[in-house]
């Protein structure tokens, strides 16, 4: 009885290791609005690795999730070399109301939507919040390779979403998410973004 609530838990890590050289890559909200990118000038010279530890816990109907990753980066300019490191991270709960177990592998219905069978045939129903950060290096505006005035240092979203679980196979998603933004030395900020969308998710 002890370890039955640990069941549900889960801890994972990835990471990746290698050399690029080229073009840099921009950063852009959930509404695609670009909030970071570098100065055209600026190219990736050199090393590039990532790393991010991830954990799961569900129990009965409640799931939760949270990621971390920190991509390390040599950026040249000129003649200026250097080394970012851009975090971010999230973490984030889901509750289903009408029941069902949470899992990692996906949600299957207590009942489908079948309407013509009654009410209670009308699949199952999650709520869900979710909070993540950006931020990156501020050695990126120290050093010329993007435009303080112009780029985000930070952005922060939260968000909250319902989801319809038609079937184990449809799912019906619709979240408002709200972005803030902060500059690098205390700048004017990016006008925050609100976000309103919906979208059908299905598996086989």
């Amino acid at each position: 009885t002890i370890i039955n609530p640990l069941r549900g838990l889960g801890i994972g890590v990835a990471g990746s290791a290698g050399h690029d050289h080229g073009a840099l890559p921009k950063y852009t909200t959930t509404g695609q609005n670009t909030f970071f990118k570098y100065s055209s000038t600026a190219i990736a010279r050199g090393e590039h690795n990532r790393i991010s530890p991830q954990a799961y816990y569900h129990y009965g109907p409640l799931g939760m999730m949270a990621e971390y990753g920190v991509s390390s980066q040599q950026v040249l300019k000129s003649r200026t070399l250097a080394r970012l490191d851009n975090q971010a991270w999230q973490g984030s709960a889901g509750f289903l109301v009408t029941g069902e177990r949470a899992s990692y592998d996906g949600i299957k219905p207590k009942r489908a939507f079948e309407p013509y069978k009654g009410v209670q045939h009308l699949g199952g129903f999650e709520i869900a919040v979710r909070y993540s950060r950006l931020q990156v290096d501020g050695s990126a505006f120290e050093h010329g390779f993007a435009d303080p005035s112009k780029s985000a240092q930070r952005a922060g979203a939260w968000a909250a979403g319902f989801n319809w679980y038609l079937s184990r196979y449809v799912k019906l998603m619709t979240d408002y998410e709200h972005t803030k933004f902060r500059m690098f030395g205390g700048r004017k900020p990016l006008h925050s973004e609100n976000v309103l969308m919906s979208r059908i998710q299905l598996a086989f």
